[in-house]
């Protein structure tokens, strides 16, 4: 994890450089090879609900879930 950043800070910048990334590779990306899928998951289910992310797939065995950055609509 990136110093003085939150766990969703650094969660938003990985999906925005790396998009389509599950939450395992988040995982690795954030805390090394050994790196702990759990400490992702509400995370993102959070980035989710406050349309930041989205979650793309089906999230079956065998293909998991990937996350991108949430796209920004204008209204006009």
């Amino acid at each position: 994890m990136l110093s003085g950043m939150t766990l969703a800070d650094d969660i938003l910048s990985l999906v925005t450089r790396k998009p389509g990334l599950t939450e395992a590779e988040i995982a690795k990306h954030l805390f090394g090879r050994l790196g702990y899928q759990q400490r992702v998951n509400s995370t993102c289910r959070r980035l989710i609900h406050e349309y930041r992310i989205e979650r793309r797939g089906n999230g079956g065995p065998g293909h998991p879930f990937n996350y991108h950055r949430k796209r920004i609509v204008d209204g006009a």
